[in-house]
């Protein structure tokens, strides 16, 4: 029981740091539109 708990967790973690790298990703894209911009 204790094992399925840590892995719901991980789980969890493993979806936040999804999020995170879509919003560097996001802001990577940002970034390298407005360098392109004359």
């Amino acid at each position: 029981e204790q094992q399925r708990a840590d892995h719901q967790n991980l789980e969890s973690k493993v979806d936040k740091l999804d999020s995170k790298v879509d919003n560097l990703n996001d802001k990577f894209d940002i970034i390298i539109a407005l360098l392109k911009k004359p």
